[in-house]
C-alpha cells in the first residue's frame, strides 16, 4: 500500500503544480488586458481634453494608477515579471515618472523564501547535510531576487562566503512567463502595430530572428548557475589583464575536498561566492556612511564602472548584459565598484565590435555614410540609403540623455499625450530607422 500512496502523492503534487501554473497564466492575462484596456479608454478620453497642461495632468494620473496596480501584481506574481519591472524602472529616459517611482521598489521588496525550502535545495545540490558543508549559515537572506536569494555563510575553514540559492520550481515559472510574454507581445503587435518591438535582425548565421526570441533564449541561461560561474571567471580573468581597470568581481568558491573539507563546486541551482561587504550604488545614505560623498568621488566610481564595461564590450567581446544598479556594489573599505550577477552574459564577435566602434565614431563626426556602413556591418540590413538622416537620428536617439530634466520630460508628455495608448506615452518619438531592426547583443 505504501508505494501506491507515494505514487498518488506524487501525482497529486504534479496536478496541483499544473493547476497553479494555469491559474497564474490566467492572472497574468487579466492584468495585461486590464492595463491595455485602461490606456485605450484613457486615450479616447484624452482626445477631448484641449488644454495641454490639463491633458498632461490627466495622463500623470493614469500612469500613477496603472503603475501602482502593476507593481502590486508583480510582487504577487514574482518570476520573470520582477526582472521586467526592474528593467523598466531603469528606463528613466522613456518611462513616465510614476512608473519609475513605483517599479524601482522591486529591488528591495520581494518576499523571502522559507529557510526550510532554501536548505532543502542546498542539501539536494551538494548531496550532504548543510552542517557538513558550512560552519554557520545565516537563515535570513542578504537579498532576494526574481530567480534566487543570497545567504551569508562561513565555511569550516573560516572563510566567509555567500550562497546563491535558486528558488524551487522557478525554472517552470520562468519558462511559462517567457511563453506568456511572447503571447502578449504578439497580441499587442496585432492590435497596435506601431508598438511592435519584435523587429527582426540578421544573426551571425545570417538567419532572420526577432529580438524577443533572442531575449527569451538568453533568459533561460540565467537558470544555470554553473554557466554563471563560468561567465564570472572568464570576465574577471579578462579584466585582470588591464591594470587600468579598477573593479572587482567576486571569485567563485571551488573546494576540491582536500584537508577534510567536503567538495563544493557550483551546481545548476547553488553557487558559492566570495563575500563582499559593500553598499548599493543607489543607497546614498549608505554611501555617505562609508565615506563616499561629493562629486569627485562619485565621478571616479562611475568612470571605473564605465571603463570596465567598455573593456568588456570593445576589447574582450564578453560582457555582463544586465548592468543595472542592483547588480553592483561599492566596497565598504576600498570604495571599489563590484560587479555581481553574471547570469546574463553575451559574447560579441570581433567584426561586430569593430562595427559598433565605427558607428560611435561616425555618429560623433556626423558622418552619415559611416553610420550607414557601420549599421549594416552590425546586421541592420533594413537600413535605408534613401534617408540617411534617419539612421543618424536613430543613433543619437539610442545615446540620448538617459535621465532627462523635468522640463524635457514635461515637453515629451505634452507632445505625445494626444497619441498616448500604452505606458510609454511619455517617451520621445523613436526615429523610424531605430524601429526597423536592432540586434540584441
Amino acid at each position: 500500500m505504501r508505494p501506491n500512496s507515494w505514487s498518488f502523492g506524487i501525482y497529486a503534487a504534479v496536478v496541483w503544480r499544473d493547476i497553479q501554473l494555469i491559474t497564474r497564466r490566467f492572472k497574468i492575462y487579466c492584468v495585461a488586458f486590464f492595463v491595455y484596456a485602461t490606456y485605450k479608454r484613457a486615450g479616447k478620453k484624452a482626445e477631448k481634453i484641449k488644454d495641454v497642461k490639463a491633458k498632461a495632468e490627466f495622463w500623470d494620473g493614469v500612469h500613477t494608477r496603472m503603475a501602482r496596480y502593476v507593481f502590486q501584481n508583480i510582487v504577487k506574481l514574482e518570476g520573470l515579471w520582477v526582472k521586467l519591472g526592474q528593467f523598466v524602472a531603469t528606463r528613466t529616459d522613456v518611462m513616465p515618472d510614476a512608473w519609475i517611482a513605483e517599479l524601482v521598489a522591486l529591488q528591495d521588496c520581494l518576499p523571502v523564501r522559507s529557510w526550510s525550502e532554501t536548505r532543502r535545495t542546498i542539501e539536494e545540490e551538494f548531496k550532504i547535510p548543510i552542517e557538513k558543508a558550512f560552519e554557520t549559515v545565516d537563515k535570513e537572506p542578504l537579498g532576494t531576487a526574481s530567480i534566487a536569494q543570497v545567504h551569508r555563510a562561513v565555511l569550516h575553514s573560516g572563510q566567509e562566503v555567500v550562497i546563491k540559492v535558486q528558488h524551487r520550481n522557478i525554472d517552470r515559472i520562468i519558462t511559462q512567463d517567457l511563453d506568456n510574454t511572447v503571447y502578449l507581445a504578439n497580441y499587442l503587435a496585432a492590435k497596435e502595430p506601431k508598438y511592435d518591438f519584435r523587429d527582426e535582425f540578421a544573426g551571425e548565421d545570417k538567419e532572420s530572428r526577432d529580438i524577443l526570441t533572442e531575449w527569451c533564449k538568453e533568459t533561460v541561461k540565467e537558470l544555470d548557475f554553473e554557466h554563471e560561474a563560468s561567465n564570472m571567471e572568464r570576465v574577471a580573468a579578462n579584466l585582470r589583464k588591464d591594470p587600468n581597470i579598477h573593479v572587482h568581481i567576486p571569485f567563485v568558491v571551488r573546494i576540491s575536498g582536500d584537508g577534510g573539507m567536503p567538495p563544493l563546486h557550483p551546481t545548476k541551482r547553488v553557487l558559492l561566492l566570495e563575500f563582499i561587504d559593500g553598499v548599493k550604488p543607489t543607497d546614498l545614505s549608505g554611501l555617505a556612511k562609508i565615506g563616499v560623498s561629493g562629486r569627485t568621488q562619485c565621478e571616479a566610481i562611475l568612470t571605473n564602472i564605465t571603463a570596465s564595461f567598455a573593456h568588456q564590450v570593445f576589447i574582450d567581446g564578453l560582457f555582463n548584459a544586465d548592468p543595472h544598479p542592483g547588480n553592483m556594489l561599492i566596497q565598504r573599505n576600498s570604495h571599489t565598484p563590484v560587479l555581481i550577477d553574471f547570469g546574463l552574459t553575451k559574447e560579441i564577435p570581433e567584426k561586430q565590435r569593430l562595427a559598433f566602434a565605427r558607428l560611435l565614431i561616425a555618429a560623433a563626426d556626423y558622418d552619415m555614410t559611416g553610420v550607414l556602413g557601420a549599421m549594416r556591418e552590425m546586421g541592420l540590413e533594413n537600413v535605408s540609403l534613401d534617408h540617411p538622416e534617419d539612421a543618424m537620428d536613430a543613433v543619437h536617439y539610442m545615446f540620448r540623455d538617459a535621465q532627462p530634466t523635468i522640463d524635457q520630460r514635461r515637453t515629451a508628455i505634452e507632445r505625445r499625450s494626444q497619441h498616448a495608448a500604452i505606458p510609454n506615452s511619455a517617451a520621445p518619438d523613436a526615429p523610424s530607422s531605430l524601429r526597423a531592426s536592432a540586434p540584441s547583443l
